[in-house]
């Protein structure tokens, strides 16, 4: 049985990027204001200030590439971006209540891919009851719980 979902980017990815653009805004105020410290303190404010532009930057490619379905298969789930074997998934993470999204945790790895995190586009609980039956049927475990992701 194959079967494609519409998906979409969980919130959490825009209300990262909205934190980082706070963060730098803040750090350049506080630049601005201060213009007459010392060489480290303005050479550590530069470096914060060019790390979190570059982790910005990062984050905007990654909402641009979104795979915008995914594709289970009997042996494998398939992104635009990753295909992952039925054997390489630890478990399936479901985050939330009202809104939920989904992580795929593999194998060995400690946080969960941006592209192995997302939301269904229609018909939430619906289609994430399929998900579970079809991790049931293939003795992938689903847990509720917090996904932690890398970018």
């Amino acid at each position: 049985m194959t079967r494609t979902y519409d998906i979409k980017v969980p919130r959490s990815n825009y209300l990262q990027i909205i934190a980082l653009l706070v963060i730098l805004t803040s750090n350049l105020m506080l630049k601005l204001s201060r213009s007459s410290d010392s060489f480290m303190s303005n050479l550590l404010v530069w470096f914060m200030i060019s790390i979190i532009v570059i982790v910005i930057i990062v984050q905007l490619y990654l909402l641009v590439r979104f795979s915008k379905e995914v594709v289970i298969t009997p042996d494998s789930i398939k992104t635009k971006n990753k295909e992952v074997v039925i054997k390489d998934i630890e478990k399936i993470i479901v985050q939330g209540y009202f809104v939920q999204s989904i992580g795929i945790k593999r194998v060995g790895k400690k946080f969960v891919s941006s592209d192995l995190h997302f939301r269904f586009k229609y018909d939430e609980e619906k289609q994430v009851k399929e998900w579970t039956e079809w991790a049931e049927h293939n003795g992938i475990p689903v847990v509720q719980g917090r996904i932690v992701k890398w970018l």
